[in-house]
């Protein structure tokens, strides 16, 4: 009986070991392929990557699975004509690894007394504090470290345990996603911008700075009215933070890590010369395991390190498939759309030029609803970037535009990585968090957007 028991543990041990392995092969050929730019390394964490996710398939929630089967059966035959080279999906190889990079950032930092402690404290504050202190520092942190900042606040808000009422873990992640709009907006090396800088050879983010910026500060103000409106219907009167119960020593450890984080990625940035996407990429997993073998140290924990770096590594496999999956199956996509399709629909669409940037941006967050992920989306729109243009659509309004609608997409859909990061955070259904607690936002964020780049275009 005790053999069998023995042999069962080393089977469930290998499983997600060997699957954890391959997800820090993928890492480290994304890091190869992004630096050296060698094909190899592409083909190899391409494959690293689909075999990390495989070995999972059964822990994946259904649509993940359904996605990423349809873009490894897409991918298989496209390849096998002749139609898709492996370095067409670097993209999906990079973003696919940054998350299982954060996802191990996030898993040690729930586990840090310091963190629950801070968590606790964040998520009780009266509403509009909080509001305010977790969506500036969402968007700040999002700066630096992309996906990795959703990662690492939910694990803040997930620390804080059941302690606190629904009602402010559900404000607490409203708050984070609001936040981290802003920032795939402004940004000049968040996803949305690098994406769209490889396609439009001349794109310059000081050509769009003016429009971009409106516009982070139009979805923001909107946000903190919102806020304000919701705040007078439902008030926090029950919570109070007395000064002599504020965790002082724990944010001042929190606050340390996090700032330390922050400038080991820009220093290796500076050092190297890279980029901090790839920065990011080689600090995050580094400074996890550094992490976790501080608490460990701390804790006195002498049980075996690698399940738990195994488990870490592997937390966020949902979120992987989901959007590793959805940018294939939008790079097959454009490759099966004929030019001339593109033309004939520019014909048959007949709206003002002053109200496509508005359109746009509506578009992505409709696609969002019908569970289209916003790289996906984006890949859907990519071939009309160029056409509009031609027709004198002007640049930064368009660029803008499909950023904001990516950003908006990835804040408004229940099936996309942010929603589904910070859903599980505050163990809320990704449906209620999108439909019910943030529908204002999903139906009017669009217009303002839209307002705000006519705004930029005729100041």
């Amino acid at each position: 009986m005790q053999e069998l028991q023995s042999r069962s543990q080393v089977s469930d041990l290998q499983g997600p070991t060997i699957a954890a392995l391959c997800a820090v092969i993928a890492i480290i050929a994304a890091l190869i392929s992004r630096i050296a730019g060698h094909d190899i390394a592409t083909q190899v964490g391409i494959g690293a990557l689909l075999l990390a996710v495989g070995l999972q398939a059964m822990q994946l929630a259904i649509m993940p699975r359904i996605l990423t089967l349809l873009a490894a059966a897409g991918s298989a035959v496209a390849f096998i004509i002749g139609k898709l080279e492996p370095q067409q999906l670097n993209a999906a190889l990079f973003i696919g690894a940054f998350i299982c990079a954060s996802g191990m950032l996030r898993a040690t930092a729930s586990q840090s007394p310091a963190i629950r402690e801070s968590g606790k404290f964040l998520v009780a504050l009266p509403r509009r504090m909080r509001f305010f202190l977790l969506s500036i520092g969402a968007s700040l942190l999002t700066v630096v470290l992309l996906i990795g900042a959703l990662q690492l606040l939910a694990g803040l808000i997930s620390a804080a345990g059941n302690g606190q009422g629904n009602a402010s873990r559900e404000g607490a992640v409203i708050a984070v996603l609001r936040g981290f709009v802003i920032t795939p907006i402004i940004s000049p090396i968040a996803i949305p911008f690098i994406v769209l800088s490889s396609t439009i050879s001349d794109l310059q983010w000081n050509d769009i700075a003016v429009t971009a910026i409106c516009i982070g500060i139009s979805l923001w103000v909107f946000s903190v009215f919102l806020e304000v409106l919701a705040a007078r219907r439902d008030t926090d009167t029950g919570v109070v933070i007395q000064l002599g119960v504020i965790p002082a020593m724990s944010l001042l450890r929190s606050s340390g890590v996090i700032v330390l984080l922050v400038l080991s990625i820009v220093g290796v940035s500076l050092v190297s010369g890279q980029p901090l996407s790839n920065a990011a990429l080689l600090v995050i997993p580094l400074f996890s395991i550094a992490w976790k073998l501080s608490l460990r140290r701390r804790a006195k924990q002498n049980q075996p390190l690698f399940p738990e770096l195994a488990a870490a590594v592997l937390s966020s496999r949902n979120e992987v498939a989901l959007i590793a999956s959805s940018i294939v199956l939008g790079t097959l996509l454009v490759m099966l759309v004929p030019e001339g399709a593109v033309l004939l629909l520019l014909e048959l669409i007949s709206i003002p030029d002053i109200l496509v940037p508005t359109a746009t941006v509506a578009l992505f967050v409709i696609l969002g609803q019908l569970g289209v992920q916003p790289a996906l989306s984006f890949l859907i729109f990519l071939p009309l970037i160029n056409p509009l243009l031609a027709s004198g659509i002007p640049q930064d309004a368009l660029i803008c535009a499909v950023m904001a609608g990516w950003a908006l997409n990835s804040a408004t859909s229940p099936f996309s990585v942010p929603i589904s990061i910070l859903a599980r955070a505050a163990n809320l259904s990704p449906f209620k968090m999108a439909w019910q607690l943030n529908w204002p936002y999903a139906l009017f964020s669009p217009l303002v957007a839209g307002g705000s780049i006519i705004f930029a275009q005729l100041i």
